[in-house]
This record gives C-alpha cells, structure tokens and sequence, in this order.
C-alpha cells in the first residue's frame, strides 16, 4: 500500500475531511489535496519545448525570423529542432510590432 492509499484509509478510518485537516494544519482544503495526490509522472522540460519543423515552415512569420537568423521567439538547436527560446508571453507580444514593421504584414 502505498502513501497515498494509506493517507485515504487513515483519513477514512478517522472520519476526516480534507476541510477537517486543513482546519487542524492551518492550511486551505485545496492546499492539502493539493499537496496529497499521488506523483504524476511529468514530462521533463526538453521533452516538451520542441516545435514540429512543419509547425515552423506554416507560419510565415517564424519562418522568415528562423532564416534571418532572428531568435527573438524561436531558435533552431545544433541538430535541427526548433524550441521557444525562453521569452515570455508577454515579451513576444511587445517585440510583434517591430517584427511586423520589419517584414510586412503577415496572413
């Protein structure tokens, strides 16, 4: 049995609630679900920032700042594959007019 399964009967076997431990620890009954589920077993960050070379070459817009060389969004590793660089939302937003006043506009 693991922890997880021991923590429901133990909560079980006690008539207890996540609102009744959260009141007992001082925390929120979200905090204690939260913090009581089982591991998941999450994909490791290089598995997930990886853009599909079709995605790249449909998007003209990405298209042309991968050819000039622009890593303003995107970058293309040593063996080929493209990941977002790292920059914000928010930061590809704001650089959008510049990049529109440097290649036109895009459809």
């Amino acid at each position: 049995m693991n922890w997880h399964n021991r923590y429901k009967a133990m909560k079980s076997a006690l008539k207890l609630t996540n609102a009744d431990i959260s009141y007992i620890i001082g925390n929120t009954a979200d905090s204690v679900k939260s913090t009581t589920q089982p591991n998941k077993d999450l994909p490791r960050f290089t598995d997930k920032n990886n853009i599909p070379s079709e995605q790249i070459e449909e998007s003209k817009l990405v298209n042309q700042l991968v050819k000039d060389g622009n890593a303003s969004i995107v970058e293309r590793d040593v063996v080929g594959n493209y990941h977002f660089n790292g920059v914000t939302i928010c930061d590809a937003y704001n650089a959008l007019p510049r990049c529109v006043s440097y290649f036109g506009r895009f459809n």
